[in-house]
Order: C-alpha cells, then sequence, then structure tokens
C-alpha cells in the first residue's frame, strides 16, 4: 500500500542527493490487526533523520521470502510508473533473520544493498540481557557500547572492539557473560584468547556505516 505522491517524494530526494545513499527503514508487527498478519513498514530517513513513510504491506508470514518479494515488488511499481531504477543501497532494520536474509536474496536485484542494525534494538537487547550487573556495572558497560558505537571507520572500531574485550574481561563474572553474549551478537568477528573467530551477522551499528546527520535507529 503506497501512493504516487509518496514514491514521487522519494525518487526526487534520490535525484536531488546522488552523492548520498538515501537510508531505507524497514520493520514488521503483528499487532495491528486481528488475523496477527505481519505488517511490514517501509521508508526512509533524510538527512535530517526525519523518517517519511514510503509504504506498508501486508504478508501472510514474516519468512525470507516476503521481505524479498516486497521490496522487489517496489522496484517494479517504480519501473512501472516513474521508468525510474530504484536501488537503496542501505536498509536498517533489527536482527530479524528473516529480514536480513531476505536482504541477502534481494542482492540479486539490488548487488549494492547491505544491511544496518537499529542502535534501540542492540541497547534494548543488551539491557534485557545485562539486566543482573550491579548498577555501577551497567553504566561503565552502556558507556562502552557508546564508545563503540561512534567509532568512525572500521580500524578504529578494532580498536576499541580489542580495548573494550581487555576491559569487560577484568569485570564480575556476570560482566564477563555478558561479554561473551555481547561480541558474539553485536560485534564483527575477532580473535578469542583460543584463535577462535566470533562475531555476527547483526554488527553493522556504528556511525560509520551511513552518512553524516542520517538517522541510527528505527525508533524516533
Amino acid at each position: 500500500l503506497t501512493t504516487f505522491r509518496l514514491m514521487d517524494k522519494n525518487r526526487s530526494a534520490s535525484v536531488q542527493h546522488t552523492n548520498t545513499n538515501i537510508l531505507l527503514h524497514i520493520d514488521s508487527t503483528f499487532k495491528t490487526n486481528k488475523s496477527g498478519y505481519p505488517v511490514f513498514v517501509v521508508g526512509y530517513s533524510d538527512l535530517g533523520g526525519t523518517f517519511h513513510v514510503l509504504c506498508i504491506a501486508i504478508t501472510s508470514q514474516r519468512r525470507e521470502p516476503d521481505v524479498a518479494w516486497v521490496l522487489q515488488m517496489f522496484q517494479d511499481a517504480f519501473t512501472r510508473l516513474f521508468e525510474y531504477a530504484w536501488n537503496p543501497a542501505i536498509v536498517m532494520g533489527d536482527a530479524d533473520d528473516a529480514q536480513f536474509n531476505g536482504i541477502e536474496v534481494s542482492l540479486q536485484v539490488f548487488p549494492a544493498i547491505q544491511y544496518l542494525m537499529c542502535f534501540f534494538h542492540v541497547m534494548q537487547k543488551c539491557w534485557e540481557h545485562g539486566r543482573q550487573m550491579e548498577w555501577s556495572e551497567w553504566d561503565a558497560v552502556t558507556e562502552d557500547i557508546y564508545f563503540l558505537h561512534m567509532s568512525s571507520s572500521r580500524d578504529m572500531l578494532d580498536v576499541r572492539m580489542r580495548n573494550v574485550h581487555i576491559k569487560w574481561g577484568q569485570g564480575s563474572v556476570t560482566m564477563q557473560r555478558f561479554r561473551n553474549y555481547f561480541y558474539r551478537q553485536w560485534l564483527p568477528p575477532l580473535l578469542n584468547n583460543d584463535q577462535v573467530a566470533i562475531g555476527s551477522r547483526f554488527w553493522k551499528w556504528q556511525i560509520f556505516h551511513s552518512a553524516q546527520g542520517t538517522a541510527l535507529t528505527n525508533n524516533p
């Protein structure tokens, strides 16, 4: 479900800012209808961080093919109505395997697209897993997560990852358990003491992945 005006607005934004990748957002919910069908909300944010709805799609399930279908059908609509090659390069979502795999499938149609994590979702999940820590420990962990989030390059992130890994390893048993969770779920591979690469597909939530001024979360 979309309108000609919403699509034309997105096309105009892309044409006017050819040197900047427009950040696409996708999220889903089951809470908007009595039948429990998943509703996908697709939109984009401008350089001021303002969110603009692009379309709403209802599917029977939330699976990898459904996510890919939403994006591919939308591209077909842009081609048919505007003769415009809609080709998003960056999409932001949460740690949902169906959404991530759907984007992977879409690489056949959108070869340059990459999946970014919503930072609000990262912090929300970390809070759920960090509740057993003392407040002083959680405050220190939160500060370190934001420290990682503000990395301006992959090289900077790698250095900060190693420093934080050492720091958390000197904390309580609870903090060390959280470290194991965090590094497996939210960061790229890092060699541990046994030289085993650990890491996650949902690690791209640092500021260097998107242009300055764009949104870093799907939550307003």
